[in-house]
């Protein structure tokens, strides 16, 4: 029978066969703040938004990483919450661990990476435009001091 998608794979179960209590598995399908039923879009931002998952899912986009590596890109988090991190994702199949070589991204993760480089492009261009708007306000409020 096949494992449903809120189901740890086989190999990744605590005790007893099952995925630990405090385990909780960020993949389509299972619920989470915003939708009871697991909207995929609604997982994977709730995926992404954990501390240090999409940093750390950024800095394996130029390829594999030991975990200190890794640990040093992510300007050193603990070590505890690094590995949560890297368990989750490996968890939702975006990043793999291959004994010898680090981290990685997989298949499915390299297409997200590339699904959010227009949104990379969006912020950089959203952030020019606050700090020219804000540049343009200090400009008029030096101007209005002056008596201009």
């Amino acid at each position: 029978m096949p494992r449903s998608i809120s189901e740890p794979p086989a190999g990744k179960r605590g005790k007893g066969g099952r995925a630990g209590r405090n385990e909780r598995r960020l993949v389509p399908g299972t619920p989470v703040a915003g939708s009871s039923t697991g909207r995929p879009l609604v997982v994977l931002f709730e995926l992404l938004g954990q501390r240090l998952a999409l940093r750390v899912l950024w800095e394996l986009r130029e390829g594999r990483m030991t975990f200190r590596m890794l640990q040093a890109r992510c300007d050193q988090p603990s070590p505890t919450v690094l590995n949560k991190r890297l368990a989750e994702l490996r968890a939702a199949g975006i990043v793999e661990h291959e004994p010898g070589a680090g981290y990685g991204v997989t298949a499915l993760g390299a297409g997200l990476l590339a699904a959010l480089q227009p949104l990379n492009k969006w912020a950089h261009k959203w952030a020019h435009e606050l700090a020219d708007a804000a540049d343009d306000q200090d400009g008029s409020a030096a101007s209005q001091a002056d008596g201009g």
